[in-house]
């Protein structure tokens, strides 16, 4: 997730298709990488990974969740992925 949220996709993609192709994966494994896919924009792809762990309106959510990222900066995005109060 750290190399994701340097905008290393690249990097972040090669390592979790690896994990999520491991027949030990979780929907844990693929719901994170669904939220990699996500944060590059690949909406299509990531509800395809959700679909096998999650109904459709979790999917639904899910989507709106990884667009509501795209425009914030790596800080904030973190700050929205792991629930960590803003500093005000």
């Amino acid at each position: 997730m750290s190399l994701a949220l340097g905008g290393e996709y690249s990097e972040a993609i090669e390592i979790l298709q690896h994990v999520v192709a491991n027949p030990a994966a979780t929907a844990t494994n693929r719901n994170n990488f669904a939220l990699v896919l996500g944060m590059m924009g690949k909406y299509d792809n990531a509800a395809s990974l959700l679909r096998r762990d999650l109904n459709r309106e979790e999917v639904k959510n899910n989507l709106e969740f990884y667009r509501s990222l795209q425009p914030l900066d790596s800080r904030e995005r973190a700050r929205r992925i792991f629930a960590i109060p803003s500093a005000n």
